[in-house]
C-alpha cells in the first residue's frame, strides 16, 4: 500500500510538472508596460493653452478635466503616446497578454463639423505570444487612409516587450477619403479623439458630467507645477459607443463574442498648471463571452507633448509615412537597438505543448502496465492455490506431495514482495520593448520605452 501511494504521488507531481511547463510556455508576456514618460525631457510646455487653468480651491477633478480635453483639442499641435498591456481573464490566468502602444500626432486644431481637416497620424501596434499587431491611420488634407499588416510580417521579442516589422512593402493599403464612419466601423479606432470613452463631447467641447461617478480631491506638486486627480466613470454610460467599437473589433477574429458588462472606468490624469494635459492613466475592465466567459483588463498610460519642435515628431515628417516608412524604420531601428530576439515560434510552442502531454501519458501508460502485471501475477498465485487444492486429501502422500507443493510454489507474499521490488527498481531509474528609446532623429529613438503594439 505505502509503495502505491508513493506511485500515485509520482504520477500527480509528473503530472504538475507537465502543466507547469505547458502553461509556462502558453504564458503571457509580463504585464509591466510604459513606465517611463518618452516626453520627460521635454519639459512644461511652452505652447499656450486655448483656455488657461485658473485654479481656485473651489475647482473640482471634472473642472481641470474639463479645460483639459478642450485644451487637447484646440490646441494647434499635440503628440500622444500610448503605453498599454491588456489581460485576458479565464480560469485565473492571463490566456492572452498583449502589451499595446503606439502614437498619435495632430496638427491644426480640431474641427467637430470637419474632424478631418486637421493633418494627423496614428500608429496602433500590439505584441503577444498570441497576437501582433501593426496599423496606421493617416489624414492629410482631408484625406483618410489606412494600412495593416498580417502578424506573419511581425516578429515578437519578449525580452525588450516589442515587435518588429519584417518587410515593409508587405502591407494593405484602403483609401477611405473623407469618410471618417465607414473608418470607425472598419478599423474601429478615431484618429482624431484623445480618448474613444463617452466622456466629452466635442460639439459642445464640455466634459459629459453625468458620465461621472466620483471625483478625487485634486492635489498639486509644486516643485513640478503639475496637479494630480482621479475620476470613475459610470462604466455604462461612459462606455455606450466604445463596446460597440469593442465587439466590432472581437469579431474581426471571434465571430459572435459580445460584452456581457462593463465594470469599470478610471482615470488617474496629471496636469500642468497651465491647463495642458501631462498624462493620463487608464484602467478598464469588462465581461465578455466567446466560448467561454472571460474577463478584460486593460491598463494604460498616455503622454502628451504639446511643442512641436521639442519632441521629434512633427507632423510634417509624417505626410508621406506611407512611403517613407518613418514610422517602421524608427520602430526598427528601436528594436534593433533594444537586443529584440524572437520569442519561440509555431514549431516551439507546439513541442512545448506536446511534450508535458506525452510525459502525462507516458506516466498513465506505466501505471497501467504495472497494476496490470500485479493482477497478472496474483491470478496465476490464484490458481495454483486452486489447483493445490483439488487434489486428493485422503491420500497422506498427497498431504505431503500438497505441502511440498505449497512450500515450493508461488505465494502471494512473495509475489507482493516481487512487485515492491519491482516498484524500488522503477523508482530507481524514474527521474524539464527595450530600455527606454530615444525620442532624437539621429539615433533613430522610437516613442515607444519597451512595450509593443
Amino acid at each position: 500500500m505505502k509503495k502505491r501511494s508513493l506511485l500515485i504521488v509520482a504520477i500527480l507531481l509528473a503530472t504538475a510538472v507537465a502543466c507547469a511547463l505547458c502553461f509556462g510556455a502558453c504564458d503571457s508576456v509580463n504585464p509591466e508596460y510604459g513606465q517611463t514618460d518618452p516626453f520627460e525631457n521635454v519639459g512644461a510646455p511652452e505652447a499656450s493653452p486655448a483656455k488657461r487653468l485658473d485654479y481656485s480651491s473651489s475647482m473640482t477633478a471634472a473642472d481641470l478635466l474639463d479645460i483639459g480635453f478642450y485644451n487637447y483639442y484646440n490646441a494647434d499641435y499635440v503628440v500622444s503616446a500610448n503605453y498599454g498591456y491588456n489581460a485576458t481573464i479565464g480560469g485565473g490566468m492571463d490566456m492572452n497578454g498583449q502589451y499595446i502602444d503606439g502614437y498619435k500626432i495632430r496638427k491644426g486644431v480640431y474641427n467637430d463639423a470637419d474632424p478631418l481637416s486637421a493633418d494627423c497620424y496614428h500608429l496602433s501596434r500590439s505584441g503577444g505570444l498570441a497576437q501582433k499587431t501593426w496599423e496606421e491611420g493617416l489624414i492629410v488634407d482631408g484625406d483618410l487612409r489606412h494600412r495593416i499588416t498580417d502578424s506573419s510580417n511581425i516578429a515578437f521579442s519578449k525580452d525588450s516587450q516589442m515587435i518588429r516589422i519584417e518587410d515593409a512593402d508587405d502591407f494593405k493599403y484602403t483609401e477611405y477619403g473623407d469618410d471618417l464612419d465607414s473608418y470607425n466601423n472598419t478599423v474601429c479606432n478615431d484618429p482624431t479623439k484623445i480618448l474613444m470613452y463617452d466622456i466629452f463631447d466635442t460639439g459642445a467641447m464640455k466634459l459629459i458630467r453625468s458620465s461621472i461617478d466620483e471625483e478625487g480631491d485634486v492635489s498639486y506638486d509644486a516643485a513640478k507645477g503639475v496637479y494630480s486627480f482621479k475620476i470613475k466613470f459610470d462604466p455604462e454610460e461612459s462606455t455606450v459607443d466604445y463596446i460597440r467599437v469593442i465587439e466590432a473589433n472581437l469579431k474581426k477574429t471571434s465571430n459572435g463574442a459580445r460584452i456581457s458588462e462593463f465594470t469599470k472606468l478610471e482615470l488617474n490624469v496629471e496636469m500642468w498648471e497651465s491647463g495642458l494635459i501631462k498624462k493620463i492613466a487608464v484602467s478598464e475592465q469588462y465581461k465578455f463571452v466567446m466560448a467561454l466567459p472571460l474577463t478584460n483588463d486593460y491598463w494604460a498610460n498616455v503622454y502628451f507633448a504639446w511643442d512641436e519642435g521639442k519632441t521629434g515628431y512633427a507632423m510634417s515628417d509624417y505626410r508621406d509615412a506611407f512611403t517613407s516608412n518613418i514610422a517602421i524604420e524608427r520602430n526598427n531601428k528601436a528594436y534593433d537597438n533594444a537586443g529584440g530576439k524572437e520569442s519561440m515560434g509555431l514549431i516551439a510552442k507546439i513541442v512545448a505543448i506536446v511534450v508535458p502531454i506525452l510525459v502525462v501519458l507516458i506516466a498513465a501508460i506505466a501505471v497501467g502496465v504495472y497494476f496490470g502485471v500485479k493482477r497478472k501475477k496474483l491470478r496465476r498465485a490464484q490458481a495454483s492455490d486452486d489447483g493445490a487444492a483439488s487434489v486428493d486429501n485422503t491420500s497422506e502422500s498427497s498431504c505431503d506431495d500438497r505441502s511440498e507443493a505449497g512450500a515450493d510454489g508461488v505465494d502471494v507474499a512473495d509475489i507482493a514482495g516481487d512487485c515492491e521490488a519491482a516498484v524500488d527498481a522503477g523508482d530507481g531509474n524514474s527521474s524539464d520593448m527595450g530600455g527606454e528609446d530615444s525620442l532624437s532623429e539621429e539615433d533613430g529613438g522610437d516613442i515607444s520605452d519597451g512595450d509593443a503594439k
